[in-house]
């Protein structure tokens, strides 16, 4: 099965007002089930269209369809009753998309692909799910957005490309673990695109990475060279891998250039069944089991490199790139430890509450205040020079990171040891 994660598409640069009581009453919300809506401003918006009611991740956000438009009124008719309750003050926000049609096909190539499903939009979710019961790892997917209303769909496909980062940290998870209670709109009340969040998560990840030297996301290495030393050869070949930890190891390789005369290199496969793995600090181990094959002879110790090759190569006890190695990298999705989540997620969350902080009262406003026929009412911030809205949460996850990243350094990366 492969699980897809289809993102939603950007709508911020559409038309956007917000829910208000209808005329002459006092109502606090919409209740589900409603046909009529009142709105500030319907300019922009026209009979047909589709537009997202509450906040976009809210769980109260749907996606509903205008029929019919009194300007005069500011009321919008809609073709089916609401779903959920709707806040007075909710944001309404144009989409030109309601569906999502996913393609699927076996190259890389998107219009080989054919239609595989056509799925709703989730506006309640920055992404919309979807699970390919028959799909398998062999499988190419790609997508688009689709109006089933007039209709239209977005050309050309767009490529689907599984998001490792996600196997780190996700931006469900970044708010609600580590900017939980914070404001994350701009000053219209509408919240920040997903796409900052996702950037910050990405920046962060491959921060701690090179920070590290360890791989956090599953990554796929193909013909890391490594090269031969006699002494480590005799202890069954030990090779210290460039990456890890290691997930596993898809294939080993003795590769001998080639002569003048033909293209490409000699190479021989070791069997799979060879290869002992320390997953943890990336080395492998070569075992050979009893019996011989090829142009190798099985001896004593592990003694299997062609008699050729090792009389060039005894004197020298080293050759240059002899190994080549295919294998995956980095922690399994699921697996990464919480205190990697943790130093990841609170690196993450800088990009997007500098900004957010900036925001709070107004950009670089300090304090403002308002007053009419003797009533007045001031509102100060933290704002200045120094400081930001946010700038106590951010200082306390700097603290905590100059702790804890030394600590994860020490751990992973420490004095990594080869056999002499």
């Amino acid at each position: 099965m492969r699980s897809l994660k289809i993102p939603f598409p950007n709508i911020t640069k559409y038309e956007k007002t917000r829910l208000v009581s209808p005329p002459g009453t006092v109502e606090s919300k919409y209740p589900s089930g409603s046909m009529t809506l009142y709105v500030r401003n319907t300019a922009g918006f026209n009979s047909g269209d589709y537009m997202i009611l509450d906040p976009f991740e809210s769980e109260e956000a749907e996606i509903v369809r205008i029929q019919s438009i009194d300007r005069a009124a500011h009321a919008l008719e809609l073709y089916e009753e609401t779903y959920n309750n709707h806040a007075v003050g909710a944001v309404a926000m144009k989409t030109p998309y309601n569906q999502t049609k996913i393609y699927n096909g076996t190259t890389s190539d998107v219009t080989m692909h054919s239609l595989l499903d056509t799925v709703d939009l989730r506006p309640d979710n920055a992404y919309t799910y979807y699970n390919h019961e028959a799909g398998t790892s062999a499988d190419y997917y790609s997508y688009t957005y689709f109006n089933s209303a007039r209709p239209y769909e977005t050309s050309p496909r767009t490529l689907y490309v599984d998001s490792l980062y996600d196997c780190v940290t996700n931006v469900y998870d970044l708010k609600q673990n580590f900017m939980f209670g914070l404001d994350l709109t701009d000053d219209s009340g509408f919240p920040f695109p997903n796409a900052m969040f996702e950037f910050a998560i990405r920046a962060a990840v491959d921060s701690l990475e090179k920070t590290l030297g360890v791989k956090l996301r599953p990554t796929i290495i193909l013909d890391e060279r490594q090269d031969y030393w006699l002494t480590d050869y005799r202890e069954y070949a030990f090779i210290q891998l460039n990456e890890y930890p290691i997930q596993s190891v898809e294939k080993v390789m003795i590769r001998y250039p080639s002569t003048p005369d033909v293209t490409g290199a000699s190479t021989v496969d070791i069997p799979s069944s060879w290869v002992q793995i320390n997953r943890q600090h990336g080395q492998i181990n070569l075992v050979p089991t009893y019996g011989s094959f090829s142009n190798m002879i099985v001896g004593m110790g592990g003694d299997y490199l062609s008699f050729l090759w090792r009389g060039w190569m005894g004197n020298a006890g080293y050759f240059p790139n002899l190994w080549a190695i295919n294998y995956t990298a980095g922690f399994p999705c699921g697996e990464v430890p919480y205190d990697v989540i943790a130093v990841v997620s609170k690196m993450a969350c800088f990009y997007p509450l500098n900004i957010a902080g900036d925001l709070v009262g107004g950009i670089a406003i300090a304090s403002k205040s308002i007053g009419i026929d003797g009533l007045s009412q001031s509102i100060n911030t933290t704002s200045s020079p120094e400081n930001a809205g946010y700038s106590a949460r951010l200082r306390q996850y700097q603290a905590e990171l100059k702790i804890e990243i030394p600590r994860l350094i020490g751990f992973y990366k420490g004095i990594r040891m080869a056999v002499s």
